[in-house]
């Protein structure tokens, strides 16, 4: 009689969502944090402790998590507050803003969705001059302006 089985063993309950903690957790490089000065886009290696702090934090790391959609790839958002602790993204209160049931009602529904969009327009930022100017079109351009003009002075000095 073996004492090693042939058949794997099965996963328990809690090994099975310690596997899933981790497969999503590896899906996961991308942290923006939120504060006063505006957001800050970590990914790959340099989320890694950030990420390390909210896997290991005393709250569930799915209160961190949203869906980009743009990416469509899960990420984590967190607001570092003025102790510089990170805390959950939450939904503004109505007695801070002062707004109506219905336009709670339509925030709450859009409000991952608009933050999202407004991220990846933040990311976006417009191309500088310099990558402008640097586009094939423009150094063709360039370049066929410059042998014409030489094209002409040389026709213009041969008389």
């Amino acid at each position: 009689m073996s004492l090693i089985s042939d058949k794997p063993a099965s996963l328990v309950a809690n090994e099975k969502a310690s596997l899933e903690k981790t497969k999503i957790r590896r899906a996961i490089d991308t942290i923006y944090t939120v504060n006063k000065g505006g957001i800050d886009f970590l990914f790959g290696s340099d989320a890694e402790e950030t990420i390390a702090i909210i896997d290991g934090g005393d709250m569930d790391p799915t209160y961190y998590r949203f869906y980009d959609e743009d990416r469509h790839k899960w990420a984590y958002i967190a607001v570092r507050n003025e102790h510089g602790m990170l805390e959950p993204l939450t939904f503004p209160k109505p007695e801070k803003y002062g707004t109506t049931s219905s336009e709670l009602y339509v925030m709450t529904v859009t409000f991952s969705n608009v933050l999202a969009h407004a991220i990846e327009t933040i990311r976006k930022a417009t191309p500088t001059f310099w990558e402008r100017i640097m586009k094939p079109t423009t150094v063709i351009t360039a370049i066929v302006v410059i042998v014409f003009i030489l094209f002409v002075m040389a026709v213009a000095m041969t008389g």
